[in-house]
């Protein structure tokens, strides 16, 4: 993670490493979880679908660029900013 610098993957802070544990500390994001947000909207048209996923897009490309596989993609899984 510490080599990802791209505008939609949350930024990698710090790690820390004790003899049983790894610990990663990340940027704060307050805007809470994709789902979280959709959940809220009583209808999501395409439109906003496709304002959200771009984003989504452009950093999944961007890490398969890198070698990198996520393998849990899911609304829960992508942060938002305020």
């Amino acid at each position: 993670m510490e080599l990802c610098d791209h505008p939609c993957i949350v930024k990698q802070v710090a790690t820390y490493e004790d003899k049983i544990r790894f610990f990663q500390v990340y940027e704060l994001m307050k805007g809470g979880d994709l789902s979280d947000s959709i959940n809220t909207f009583y209808e999501v048209t395409e439109t906003d679908v496709r304002t959200l996923m771009a984003p989504v897009f452009s950093a999944v490309l961007y890490l398969h660029s890198k070698g990198i596989m996520h393998r849990d993609l899911k609304p829960e899984n992508f942060l938002l900013s305020d």
